[in-house]
């Protein structure tokens, strides 16, 4: 049996995860085969399921792409753009048909994950709320990006979800020097 190197077992998952998204562009998710993303990802079925385990592996494919193409892109931009919101944000734009494809074939749960692992990656225990919270802002932000089709530009949302946040903040402090919280 051949032995897979780390890279070479990620770009295999990483092919496979691009083949799904081929697909995704004219077929529904449920009607893609193991056949068909085997044969586009230029693999055997059997290195499929040693990478996928069963047919629901589909999922497994399409988290590994969504995140292995987020720490690239991460890795590639992060000394240009250094908050991690604005760089969040731009990834999204970035993958935008991709996202769309699975808003549309209700697999929204996926980018949901990711979310998850971007904003818990390096989390604090102190903070662990904190982070939570943040990412469900951004879980409710990527709903409306998906519900509007990216209707609206990426430094446009940033500004309108900061200056909400910053409205938010004033009247807290606002309240408590009232007294009514």
């Amino acid at each position: 049996m051949k032995a897979y190197t780390y890279e070479g077992s990620d770009a295999i998952r990483e092919c496979v995860g691009a083949a799904i998204f081929q697909f995704l562009e004219n077929t529904d998710f449920e009607d893609i085969s193991v056949n068909e993303i085997c044969y586009e990802a230029h693999i055997g079925r059997t290195t499929f399921y040693r990478y996928f385990g069963t047919k629901n592996g589909k999922l497994n494919a399409l988290q590994f792409w969504l995140v292995q193409n987020w720490h690239k892109y991460r890795d590639r931009y992060s000394a240009r753009e250094p908050s991690m919101d604005k760089l969040f944000l731009s990834y999204l734009y970035h993958t935008k048909k991709q996202m769309l494809l699975l808003h549309r074939n209700g697999l929204t749960h996926l980018i949901d994950d990711i979310i998850i692992d971007v904003f818990d990656a390096n989390r604090d225990e102190n903070n662990l709320y904190l982070n939570y919270a943040g990412a469900g802002i951004w879980i409710g932000i990527v709903r409306a990006i998906l519900l509007k089709e990216y209707a609206d530009d990426a430094n446009s949302i940033y500004h309108n979800v900061h200056d909400g946040v910053a409205r938010i903040v004033a009247q807290n402090k606002r309240s408590k020097k009232d007294g009514s919280i």
